[in-house]
């Protein structure tokens, strides 16, 4: 689905990537982890042709997105982070731009406003923050291109509007849209993703992925006191079992590996995780 090979890339004098490598080659919903700065949007920029590399090769679906060809984007949307806001509604934009999309839905589109509860007949302009993201991610849903790439999807939703995404993001997955999907916001999200992928701080890759097989390279220890925590955890939390402390080395049967473990111990060096909060 996607290929990056030897991307580099910098703004000025901010190197983002330098000699980034990463294939995708698997996976329904994949979630593109890593902590703000990692590069995570210009990434996305990059794969949707919105920015070009400075070196490397990026394939998306088999296309060039700095090519910018016509059945390139009939494939694919993206919701940045950032939302545009035309001086129309969602409704008329979707009259307008739907068309542009050979799969684009209008039942789909109205069917998830009712559900997301936004007002589709209201201007992009009037949106407070959360219906803006509401409207662009219906839009985008209703038009079921084969790839679907979502920065920060859940930014400034309320907990309804979190879940309503879930459901619609797995029923998008059950009809063949491959997702490609950001966050640091690891929580809400887990559970859903089927491949993960950590990008790091200066734009390096510290792991990539199918989330059933990470017991293949992590395990977890279970330890009464924290004083008894292994050195070379990755990171650690207190549960039920007592202190569970993150390691390299495959475990001894397949076990559930909790993604914020995983990325806190891969992007954010030796942590404790504690109810959603991340401490030295």
């Amino acid at each position: 689905m996607i290929r990056c090979k030897n991307l580099s890339f910098d703004y000025k004098k901010e190197k983002v990537f330098d000699g980034f490598d990463w294939e995708l080659r698997e996976g329904s919903i994949v979630g593109l982890l890593g902590p703000n700065g990692a590069g995570k949007t210009t990434l996305f920029k990059i794969l949707t042709g919105l920015i070009f590399p400075k070196e490397g090769e990026v394939r998306v679906g088999g296309f060039e997105p700095k090519k910018r060809e016509e059945d390139f984007y009939r494939k694919l949307t993206y919701v940045g982070e950032e939302l545009a806001t035309p001086n129309m509604s969602p409704y008329e934009y979707g009259k307008i731009c739907g068309p542009l999309y050979p799969n684009f839905s209008e039942e789909v589109f109205l069917d998830l406003v009712d559900k997301f509860d936004f007002d589709k007949d209201k201007k992009f302009t009037s949106f407070s923050a959360g219906d803006l993201r509401k409207a662009w991610l219906a839009l985008s849903l209703a038009c079921r291109t084969e790839i679907l790439l979502l920065d920060e999807p859940s930014k400034a939703l309320d907990i309804n509007a979190q879940s309503v995404l879930r459901r619609s993001l797995a029923e998008a997955s059950a009809e063949g849209v491959k997702i490609l999907l950001s966050t640091h916001h690891v929580r809400e999200l887990e559970g859903l993703l089927d491949y993960v992928a950590l990008i790091d701080r200066g734009g390096i890759l510290r792991y990539s992925g199918a989330v059933e097989e990470l017991h293949q390279d992590f395990h977890l220890s279970y330890h009464q006191q924290k004083e008894e925590l292994p050195k070379k955890a990755l990171a650690y939390r207190n549960s039920t079992r007592g202190w569970a402390a993150l390691q390299w080395g495959a475990s001894q049967e397949p076990v559930e590996i909790p993604l914020e473990l995983l990325f806190t111990g891969l992007c954010k060096k030796r942590k404790e995780v504690n109810n959603g909060e991340e401490d030295e």
